[in-house]
């Protein structure tokens, strides 16, 4: 293969626009027998007469690759272009694993004032499964070097997340809230605990999730199972279901539109069914554009 070296095309390119080794070489700011250098190798590069011999007028061969030197000319700036952008973290992609409601919750915005940051950026949210794994997946693609970001839930009573070689800073917390109908007597009540919810219908995540492994705590804690109605991993079907009246939905308040308010569950303590969600990336991250996302996000957005 052929290495044709820039400055060859360089050299050509600006002798075939300037119809002069003498006006091409004070553009390139080198010798002019240097410019005729540059040319004559790469004809011997490449194999063809690029000028009519003895003038500076385009051989039909010298005019078919005069674009393509160009473009390659063009493209060896880009990637320069490119690699400094990245070597600044101002380009580059950002790789979130994460749930529909965290984006409604917190990655949207972020993501936004990263974006009117760093316009040259670009924000990839990772596809998921929510396999009943509580949120488990999401860590898994970090650790398995599939994205750069994860979202992590927790209790406030858990130990940390599985967070070993990881960083991470708390982004939200989020109570699980019962969506009660209209004509239910604690519908505009602050909290509600699993006995009132004795005789209802609900409707709940799968097991394994993480709000399922939490209302069933509660339910056991008072003595009972939950009555499952209906069974689904996607929030917006929950709440179709409820609205549909086939049950009463328990799901978590980012699930829900930020105007609306419906009562928290609460354990026989009295205590609400809190879930932290935080934001975590790999503790040895030195991508200069990940780290642009983690100085945003440390400093609040």
């Amino acid at each position: 293969m052929v290495n044709v070296r820039t400055e060859r095309l360089k050299a050509f390119v600006t002798v075939a626009e300037s119809a002069s080794y003498d006006d091409a070489a004070e553009k390139l700011q080198v010798p002019q027998p240097t410019v005729w250098r540059q040319v004559d190798q790469l004809r011997k590069d490449v194999g063809l007469n690029l000028f009519e011999k003895g003038t500076v007028l385009l051989t039909p061969s010298g005019a078919e690759l005069l674009p393509l030197a160009r473009r390659m000319i063009n493209d060896e700036a880009d990637l320069l272009r490119l690699a400094t952008d990245l070597d600044h973290g101002i380009s580059g992609t950002v790789r979130i694993a994460c749930y529909p409601a965290h984006v409604r919750r917190f990655i949207a915005g972020i993501s936004s004032a990263f974006k009117r940051k760093y316009p040259l950026t670009k924000i990839e949210l990772a596809p998921y499964s929510q396999d009943g794994t509580a949120g488990q997946e999401l860590i898994d693609k970090l650790r398995a070097h599939e994205v750069d970001f994860a979202v992590g839930q927790r209790r406030p009573s858990d130990p940390p997340p599985d967070r070993e070689g990881l960083d991470g800073r708390l982004v939200y917390t989020v109570s699980l809230v019962v969506v009660l109908p209209d004509d239910h007597p604690e519908r505009n009540s602050a909290t509600i605990s699993a006995e009132s919810l004795r005789d209802l219908a609900l409707v709940l995540p799968p097991s394994g999730y993480f709000t399922r492994i939490q209302v069933n705590r509660v339910f056991n804690g008072a003595g009972f199972s939950p009555n499952i109605a209906a069974e689904s991993g996607a929030w917006v079907a929950l709440l179709a279901m409820g609205r549909s009246g086939v049950g009463v939905p328990i799901v978590p308040d980012d699930a829900l539109d930020p105007e609306e308010s419906y009562p928290s569950l609460i354990d026989s303590g009295g205590e609400k069914l809190i879930k932290e969600l935080w934001l975590l990336w790999r503790h040895d991250t030195s991508n200069p554009t990940l780290r642009n996302f983690i100085s945003l996000l440390n400093s609040g957005g």
